[in-house]
């Protein structure tokens, strides 16, 4: 699974690969049934799910089936890491506001 970034276009979505000039182009014309599943109040993660009418070489194989994904906000979380703050830690605040703003952008 190659981490990236997924662009969207006006004829296509483009996949360029992290740390890679490898990209995966997919024209609009070319997905049969395209599924989004957003972020909802139980989940921490955006999901964008293709089906295409030809299979396409993705990596070394050939798939009729992409699937993209991203994780809004951390997921885990370390008690034993925990530090003894308070309800009004600015850090715990600010990274609760910031997760909420990415949780409405996506």
């Amino acid at each position: 699974r190659p981490v990236g970034t997924l662009e969207a276009h006006t004829n296509g979505f483009r996949f360029l690969v992290k740390g890679s000039t490898e990209k995966i182009d997919v024209l609009y014309s070319q997905v049969r049934h395209a599924i989004f599943q957003p972020c909802e109040r139980n989940s921490l993660t955006v999901l964008l799910h293709l089906h295409l009418h030809e299979p396409i070489a993705a990596g070394k194989r050939k798939t009729q089936d992409l699937q993209f994904f991203t994780e809004v906000g951390v997921q885990v979380e370390d008690l034993s890491q925990r530090k003894s703050g308070s309800a009004f830690d600015p850090d715990e605040i600010l990274e609760e506001q910031n997760q909420r703003q990415m949780k409405e952008r996506l």
